[in-house]
């Protein structure tokens, strides 16, 4: 008996097969326009001194800012094979040595949200506003958009979780194979129903489908207590 998930094989990264088009970047875009629209509806309610054009270009810079400090971190540090490094021009380059276009695969949540501090840090410092005011609107604003960025990754066949035996554990595409030779190996694969034909398989074990588990519970959940609890209590400046 298989306890275990497979990978949806109808889900591609591309929304057109042979396109350079991708889900990840399209989760992307959803993500910054529901946070927006959750910002600028905020913003109204508080009667928030600063205008629209003000608002916009705050959310301009922490855009950049995400992007870059996620590209960067995700190109410079979770690369493994230090290919950026020796070619830092490819960092922001979206074709490969052959000409082919790749896109921007690498991004860092981590380093992300360091460009966002950084990018509005300034901004706000430039046109002399209080950080924390814009920081709390973008608290209570950010999760749900949070939530379409790990979608993006799920579609994508990334940043799965641990193995597990779990019976929704989830075997990826990519993720990284075992020796059948270890012992620990042939227990899990047994466990779940894998069948070991030789020792020196590689084996692909499910994984907690951790992408999942984040968009639902830090982002929607998040996003929930957020903004229907704590959001009504709390003051204006920096409060949140």
């Amino acid at each position: 008996m298989v306890a275990m998930l497979e990978f949806p094989k109808w889900l591609s990264p591309e929304i057109i097969p042979g396109l350079p088009f991708r889900w990840y970047g399209l989760m992307y875009l959803v993500a910054f326009g529901v946070t927006w629209l959750l910002f600028k509806r905020e913003s109204k309610r508080l009667g928030a001194p600063w205008t629209e054009d003000e608002a916009a270009n705050f959310f301009i810079w922490g855009i950049v800012g995400i992007l870059l400090g996620g590209r960067l971190a995700g190109t410079l540090i979770y690369e493994p094979t230090n290919y950026y490094w020796i070619k830092p021009w490819y960092i922001f380059w979206p074709f490969d040595e052959s000409g082919t276009f790749v896109g921007f695969q690498g991004m860092s949540y981590h380093g992300g949200f360091v460009g966002l501090i950084v990018a509005t840090l300034i901004w706000c410092k430039v046109h002399k506003w209080n950080w924390f005011d814009w920081a709390d609107l973008i608290a209570v604003s950010a999760p749900l958009g949070y939530t379409f960025g790990r979608l993006g990754n799920f579609i994508n066949g990334e940043l799965w979780g641990k193995v597990s035996t779990a019976p929704w554990a989830m075997v990826f595409p990519n993720a990284e194979r075992f020796s059948a030779k270890e012992q620990w190996v042939q227990e899990i694969a047994r466990k779940v129903g894998i069948r070991i034909v030789s020792m020196n398989d590689m084996v692909n074990l499910p994984r907690h489908p951790s992408q999942l588990y984040e968009a639902l519970l830090e982002g929607i959940v998040l996003w929930l207590i957020l903004w229907f609890f704590v959001r009504p209590r709390r003051s204006f400046r920096g409060e949140g």
